[in-house]
């Protein structure tokens, strides 16, 4: 296997600038040059140094096998998501900076990336839209299990009150939980502004 692969699903929806040739950052929120290794890590070719450790690989992807039968039934469209954490890697929370760390410098510097507990979500999606929660009841359910920690609902928007805008028209929003070995594993949809 390749050390780097090109992005595939939504991740490529979100680094595609749409036919807009105005730079990097003309209307994509993911680099255009993102790679993705193995491990599930986007970045640069020259940032992705270093390889998870076998087990902790084997683990996502197991994760990502035993996800994807309860996103299939989702409205619109979701996919797992999963890094593998190397060897260096501290467990840290799901913030901001950790979700920059998972995509190197291949997201929009200007993105703004907001997170909520998981559950904080989950009672308000109960609250808001009934009907549309019950589908996600079984996903909610396997992130809150004991093997993720510090579930987090993720998303990354842009400033679109400047008259001069950037960023992307595809924002990634994530359902993800951290594993006790610094893994990260969970779900990606999209946002899509038209």
């Amino acid at each position: 296997m390749a050390r780097f692969e090109a992005l595939t699903g939504l991740l490529k929806d979100c680094a595609d600038p749409y036919g807009n040739t105005g730079g990097e950052w003309c209307n994509n929120m993911i680099s255009p040059e993102a790679v993705r290794c193995r491990s599930g890590r986007i970045g640069r070719p020259n940032e992705l140094r270093g390889e998870s450790d076998p087990e902790m690989l084997a683990r996502i992807q197991e994760l990502a096998a035993e996800v994807q039968p309860l996103v299939s039934g989702l409205s619109g469209s979701v996919e797992p998501f999963f890094v593998a954490a190397r060897t260096d890697w501290k467990r840290r929370p799901l913030d901001a900076q950790a979700v920059r760390r998972m995509f190197g410098t291949t997201l929009f510097p200007e993105a703004i990336i907001e997170t909520m507990p998981l559950q904080q979500w989950w009672a308000q999606m109960r609250r808001q839209e009934p009907d549309f929660a019950g589908h996600w009841a079984p996903l909610i359910a396997w992130l809150s299990s004991d093997r993720f920690r510090l579930a987090k609902y993720v998303t990354l928007r842009t400033d679109r009150g400047s008259g001069d805008y950037k960023g992307g028209c595809v924002l990634p929003k994530m359902w993800l939980g951290r594993l006790d070995d610094g893994s990260v594993g969970g779900v990606l949809s999209v946002d899509v502004w038209a």
